[in-house]
């Protein structure tokens, strides 16, 4: 009786929560703003515009309703009124581990992409002896994440925009403190021409980059089996949890007693696990990835 009195003041509470919001027009830009503070949507749709994505407040409220429906309906036929909550937390979750993952692959395919087009510039250096003529030229056979980024610095470029500033941009865009030192060479060169001693110091330069690039591959790679152990983790708990609770279901008629997992301490322990393990899996990647953004 207990249970469906809260299932019903829980429908009633959202029902009247979202007429509150739907339909009363007046203060829709203050109830906006407190909805923004209240789920954290300020901080993930930074992040979302960091990466490229757009991400709308009413999208974002979407998944957490749908998680909080999921979890509403498992609560129902579970008789464990938590997992509304575990919903909610799954909602609040799931975009921030999409966002995350986006934004990794991202800053890791630019890394990675760099030094290849890096090389492919200076290698036209030699014979145009500027750094605009080298764009023209290398351009064309130029490929992945960090060709636009040389597209707009040669577009700047033809804009007369001056070397320096151009370069500050583009250091803003990869953010990698290798690629500062490279532009400071690369400034010099300007000053001084791209004779044959600046070059090599360039190419050095560029190598060190590769080298770092190649041990991101190599410790990432690392990382990954190591990102499956969780997973494994989680699996062995909860299979001990159903093992012993079939193993208690095949006791319960001798015992004549209540299952576990059927009492309120028995709920409050496996929404506790639940919870848990997607918290796990959100904040795994922070441990077991490298911070990109301090390289």
């Amino acid at each position: 009786m207990i249970p469906n009195l809260l299932y019903l003041l829980s429908g009633l509470l959202l029902s009247w929560g979202l007429f509150d919001f739907f339909f009363k027009r007046s203060s829709s830009q203050v109830k906006s703003d407190r909805l923004r503070g209240m789920f954290g949507f300020e901080e993930v749709s930074k992040d979302a515009l960091a990466v490229g994505v757009s991400l709308k407040l009413r999208h974002y409220l979407l998944v957490i309703a749908l998680g909080v429906a999921a979890g509403s309906i498992i609560g129902y036929y579970t008789k464990n009124i938590l997992f509304v909550g575990i919903g909610f937390a799954v909602g609040f979750i799931i975009p921030r581990m999409i966002i995350g993952s986006i934004k990794y692959n991202r800053r890791k395919g630019v890394l990675i992409n760099l030094p290849g087009n890096l090389r492919l510039l200076v290698s036209k250096l030699r014979d145009c002896k500027s750094i605009q003529k080298s764009l023209e030229m290398a351009l064309p056979i130029m490929s992945g994440a960090t060709k636009p980024i040389f597209e707009r610095l040669y577009q700047s470029l033809l804009l007369d925009v001056p070397l320096e500033q151009a370069l500050a941009r583009m250091k803003k865009e990869v953010r990698f403190r290798k690629f500062d030192d490279l532009c400071e060479k690369i400034m010099m060169g300007h000053k001084d021409g791209f004779h044959t001693r600046s070059v090599e110091v360039i190419r050095k330069n560029i190598e060190e980059i590769t080298s770092d690039a190649q041990l991101l591959v190599e410790v990432d790679i690392k990382n990954r089996q190591e990102r499956l152990k969780p997973y494994l983790t989680y699996f062995l708990c909860f299979a001990i949890v159903m093992m012993c609770g079939y193993m208690e279901s095949q006791l319960i008629d001798m015992l004549s007693a209540q299952l576990s997992v059927s009492t309120i301490i028995g709920k409050i322990f496996i929404s506790t696990m639940i919870l848990t393990a997607c918290l796990g899996f959100w904040k795994k990647e922070k441990f077991l990835r490298l911070n990109l953004d301090e390289l």
